[in-house]
């Protein structure tokens, strides 16, 4: 479904009034992946910022991409807010900074799979608007969130992974896990000729190992960026939910793979130092705060190389 918002009528009294007046169209996409384990579906998923600028920015990612937590936005309890995901969020504030359209598929709770599906979808779709330059901006979540899908997974490799039958560390299995995907992403962005796309995530460290892309990779995670403005070190675990490592030990589900116990303890502390940085500080509760949004967006820019006087 398709629907049109004209903001201009509603922004005259904010102070970033002046990045959206031009005659701004907004068109919103309903009908995308989102997961079926989120009992309530967000809103504002999917939109199209159009200032009629020559290039376009296409940012993907979940719920710390969509703006969840941010003031106004609780989506448990079906609170939303579309004036506050555009002026104080990720994607918005990015737009804004490199003079682009934006193009947003964002759900909160989203898994990998679904994200590169759809930027397979949105890239046919945006390429044919004629834009000089399209950025890609693509966040990659943690690695347990495709476990319940694997009757979806069936012609995609990582249901080979999933349904595990090589030996494998589990190191390997994460690397191997990072390795579909940022295959998957060189395969699709590879088919066109006019795109700067950078990828980066925001809980867990980068495991594969394969340095030629044609793509930027962002090192670090958010969380350990907020921690460094805030003069905290930490480091990025492999993975992150801890459920997840539990259920798929004591189901047998992946008896091929060798889980190193001691490997595993000194991974779930980090998590738990993750965990206990996000539970509240100046830029975050859980989820990152506007000023954090504000601050990876600066920071993902230099990183890709699109901008450095920001």
């Amino acid at each position: 479904m398709l629907s049109q918002y004209n903001i201009t009528a509603h922004i005259k009294n904010n102070p970033i009034y002046y990045l959206l007046k031009d005659s701004v169209q907004i068109d919103f996409v309903d009908n995308n992946l989102k997961p079926g384990w989120i009992e309530r579906p967000a809103q504002y998923t999917e939109f199209h910022v159009n200032r009629k600028r020559k290039n376009l920015l296409i940012v993907i990612g979940e719920s710390w991409t969509y703006g969840e937590a941010v003031k106004g936005i609780a989506t448990g309890i079906e609170k939303f807010n579309f004036e506050t995901q555009l002026f104080f969020t990720l994607g918005p504030r990015m737009a804004t900074m490199l003079d682009t359209d934006l193009y947003q598929y964002a759900v909160p709770g989203n898994c990998n799979f679904y994200m590169f599906t759809e930027l397979e979808r949105i890239l046919k779709k945006t390429s044919a608007l004629n834009y000089e330059k399209i950025y890609v901006c693509m966040q990659m979540t943690e690695p347990s969130r495709e476990q319940s899908l694997v009757d979806e997974l069936r012609n995609h490799p990582l249901h080979k992974l999933i349904k595990c039958t090589e030996h494998l560390t589990f190191s390997d299995w994460l690397e191997r896990y990072d390795d579909i995907f940022f295959d998957q992403y060189q395969s699709i962005i590879s088919q066109y000729n006019n795109l700067e796309c950078v990828l980066w995530k925001n809980f867990c460290k980068i495991n594969s190992k394969k340095q030629e892309r044609n793509f930027k990779i962002v090192d670090k995670t958010w969380i350990q960026y907020s921690a460094s403005i805030l003069g905290t070190k930490l480091q990025a675990p492999s993975f992150y939910s801890v459920g997840w490592l539990d259920s798929i030990i004591n189901d047998g589900s992946y008896k091929t793979v060798k889980f190193d116990k001691s490997l595993l303890l000194k991974e779930i502390d980090i998590i738990e130092q993750s965990n206990n940085f996000i539970k509240g500080n100046p830029l975050h509760s859980h989820h990152p705060n506007e000023f954090s949004h504000l601050l990876w967006a600066q920071y993902l820019i230099r990183k890709a190389g699109w901008k450095d006087d920001i």
